[in-house]
């Protein structure tokens, strides 16, 4: 793939996004009095690339309404508020994977077409993969030159190489499952034009090349503003045990093999004694971030002058008035059936009920508030959001993808205890023993879809798990199996892939 940045450029686009919100913690020389060597100099500059890197993920992720609507909104069982006095019907085109409408201003109403470019929403940003390229070129070059800066000891140098291996495979993790195939190199200052690469080998080609690095991570920071914001061992473990889950869903031949290293991984994260679930109680401190329980994550805080857009966020779409005082209703609201489903009448102990669900499970009432992200911050009469951060990967997600693969292992008391582990601690009915082997599945999506509600996996986990294609399992979503492998499951690709790539061939489903 032809670079469209030039070496020069990615020092300024780094630096850049980088000293703009962490000016306390770097003094940077002008960019345009240093060459390319000069800045490989110390270890100041090191973590000036590579914090750097990570705010253009989070630039990404954070600035458009990315998360919900890639993970929390699409083909699920919400609809749009009518009561709320603001036009979502976004919510419904992504529920109904109606995408060539929702990206198409000619089909919107005037008033509907900021969806497709205002920042806070900004759908069509999402079709442009250039941020993501960004961050894999950023993270080859480091990995590259960070062995040759003298200031740096040989563990800091084999650290920050294992940390840009992390950014890489991120990056290529969360392509993969907007776009299915795409051009796949771990080189410095590529520049070459390339085809997409068949997905299945960009993940395995990111698992080998994860694996024979994340022991030079650390298991957590002694510094505790680090925690879970840059990686970790853990996070490196969890980022792979979703690589191998997909690949089990799409490499179905090998998922045996796929789904051992999934029950491998949780072992060693559980193992390692790092990491904690936190009482259910503490929930405000556990998405405020930053906690034992967090893998990794994107963070915010309104303290420093840093929040995410509005519309960026899924707190928006759940919250109302108390916690957002002039918002009386809040965007979105669930079928009951789904959510009579994930939270069973005759399991009233579980205090995620009443913790989470500020009025009940009222799913289709107008006072439907989901407050499992309460962190505010605002004076009366503002509209703010919660000052939680962006969760990426947590222990409990990491536990119920361990149950999932040992379920489809056949080993029913591991996948029983992983999924008890989850339920105990928000004080639910644990899960009877004697559960017939092919029900065990379907219970363990469930409490994926209770526990991680709003952190953006819901939507990839129909997909892998090819329950989209079973209305009975998808809370009445449906795919067709020839929808599917057109690529309908697919994000849009936008046409300006294309510019510098001729190989580039976009998603066919979409642009037909």
């Amino acid at each position: 793939m032809k670079s469209i940045f030039s070496k020069l450029s990615i020092l300024l686009i780094i630096i850049g996004s980088f000293a703009s919100g962490c000016k306390k913690f770097l003094t940077v020389t002008p960019i345009d009095q240093m060459t390319g060597n000069e800045f490989w100099s110390s270890k100041q500059d090191v973590e000036a690339f590579s914090l750097g890197t990570y705010n253009t993920f989070r630039n990404f992720t954070c600035k458009n309404c990315f998360f919900p609507g890639t993970g929390d909104l699409r083909m699920a069982p919400v609809q749009w508020n009518t009561k709320a006095s603001t036009s979502r019907n976004y919510i419904n085109y992504l529920a109904n994977n109606n995408l060539k409408t929702l990206l198409n201003p000619a089909l919107l109403s005037s008033s509907d077409q900021w969806w497709v470019t205002y920042g806070g929403f900004g759908f069509g940003n999402i079709q442009k993969w250039n941020s993501f390229y960004q961050m894999i070129q950023s993270a080859n070059i480091m990995y590259k030159q960070v062995g040759s800066v003298p200031t740096l000891s040989d563990d800091d140098k084999l650290y920050y190489q294992a940390e840009a291996v992390f950014q890489r495979c991120l990056a290529y993790f969360f392509m993969v499952r907007l776009y299915g195939d795409v051009p796949y190199y771990t080189e410095a200052y590529h520049e070459s034009n390339m085809p997409r690469t068949n997905m299945v080998t960009v993940l395995q080609s990111c698992i080998k090349d994860m694996g024979s690095v994340q022991q030079n991570l650390p298991w957590t920071y002694a510094d505790p503003s680090l925690r879970g914001v840059r990686a970790m061992r853990g996070g490196a473990l969890a980022l792979m045990m979703h690589m191998n889950m997909w690949l089990a869903g799409f490499d179905e031949g090998k998922k045996a093999d796929y789904y051992k290293q999934v029950d491998s991984l949780g072992q060693q994260i559980l193992a390692s004694k790092a990491y904690t679930l936190l009482p259910i109680e503490n929930t405000k401190e556990i998405f405020k971030g930053r906690t034992t329980e967090s893998l990794f994550e994107v963070p915010e805080n309104l303290n420093y002058g840093e929040q995410f857009p509005q519309a960026s966020t899924y707190f928006d779409l759940v919250l109302r008035a108390p916690f957002k005082s002039v918002i009386p209703y809040s965007y979105i609201i669930y079928d009951t059936k789904f959510l009579n489903t994930i939270y069973p009448t005759v399991d009233n102990q579980d205090k995620r009920k009443t913790l989470w669900f500020a009025t009940g499970l009222n799913a289709g009432a107008a006072d439907f508030t989901f407050s499992k992200f309460v962190n505010v911050f605002g004076r009366p009469g503002e509209d703010v959001n919660s000052d939680d951060d962006m969760i990426v990967f947590r222990l409990p997600d990491a536990i119920l993808l361990r149950a999932e693969a040992c379920a489809n292992l056949g080993k029913k008391d591991a996948a029983i205890e992983m999924l008890n582990m989850v339920r105990s601690r928000a004080g639910a009915v644990l899960e009877d023993p004697s559960i017939a082997d092919d029900k065990l599945p379907d219970d363990i999506f469930y409490e994926r879809c209770k526990e991680l509600m709003g952190e953006g996996h819901f939507y990839y986990d129909l997909i892998r798990t090819k329950r989209i294609l079973d209305p009975a399992k998808a809370f009445g979503k449906f795919m067709t199996g020839e929808a599917f492998r057109a690529g309908a499951w697919t994000w849009p690709l936008d046409p300006s892939a294309k510019t510098n790539n001729s190989a580039i061939i976009l998603n066919t489903y979409w642009s037909q």
